[in-house]
């Protein structure tokens, strides 16, 4: 088993730069934790020290900072491991944009606890390809900016339950009956093939759904309204709370397919 601990300087302070000759990885069992600031010192870094097989998590603890340095940076099955008074878990770039590519291999959703992504002045990137489950509705964004920075789930041929963040995001299911919700911002829902569930909120307005084949759903939670941007391939709707959803002629004589089913949970019967 390779578990290694980036753990350096003070508690509050002390920066390690990664420029390692030569990595090899357990291809099952490698873990990692890095704490204070660990910074990418070159491309081969960037791309090979946290990108492994296997399920062993690469933890960014409390007050610890993975600093990409601006280079294109793949970690394996990311988990921000902040705490509330103590400090977050930060990834960064302190050069150059963020380009971050997160391959998720867990089994289940792994807990995101107080992290931050802390963008940059460029055209910051993120994308997570998901095995299973994910989930980043406890971490934060900063210096984030809707419509220049990106956010990409890509979804495997599971079912996927990917749970995204108020931020714009883009999410595709791909294959598998796959569960994708929007938590806020202008999103981009593409379920693939599979029964899929899509969720929105009122905080969703102008978002992009397109169901793909087979079976869709599209739920409306909440309680609030929403407007949607696009509407394609959504066999049924589901309006919970007292949510309403806002077709435009074309949206519903096109985007609900012919099997059009509105539903909204059966009111009780007692006073």
């Amino acid at each position: 088993q390779s578990t290694l601990t980036f753990n350096y300087g003070s508690i509050v302070g002390g920066e390690l730069t990664a420029a390692f000759g030569a990595i090899f990885h357990n291809p099952t069992l490698s873990s990692f934790a890095i704490g204070n600031t660990l910074k990418m010192g070159n491309a081969y870094n960037a791309a090979n020290l946290f990108n492994y097989a296997g399920t062993g998590i690469t933890s960014v603890a409390w007050n610890g900072r993975l600093d990409t340095a601006g280079f294109a940076t793949t970690v394996s099955n990311l988990a921000f491991d902040g705490i509330q008074l103590l400090g977050r878990a930060v990834v960064t770039s302190s050069s150059g944009a963020l380009n971050l590519t997160v391959n998720d291999n867990s089994t289940v959703a792994i807990a995101q606890t107080w992290g931050n992504f802390t963008g940059t002045a460029g055209a910051d990137s993120i994308v997570v390809n998901v095995l299973n489950d994910f989930n980043l509705t406890d971490v934060n964004f900063t210096t984030w900016t809707a419509g220049t920075d990106t956010i990409t789930y890509n979804g495997s041929g599971n079912a996927n339950v990917v749970i995204g963040t108020p931020q714009r995001e883009t999410f595709n299911g791909g294959a598998g009956n796959d569960t994708l919700v929007g938590a806020g911002g202008i999103d981009v829902f593409n379920g693939g093939s599979g029964n899929d569930l899509i969720a929105v909120n009122g905080s969703n307005d102008g978002s992009l759904v397109d169901g793909g084949a087979d079976i869709d759903i599209l739920r409306v939670t909440g309680g609030g309204t929403v407007s949607l941007g696009s509407l394609a391939n959504i066999e049924a709707v589901n309006l919970q709370s007292g949510s309403i959803l806002v077709l435009s002629a074309a949206q519903f004589a096109t985007g609900l397919l012919s099997t059009r089913r509105f539903r909204a949970p059966a009111r009780s019967s007692s006073p």
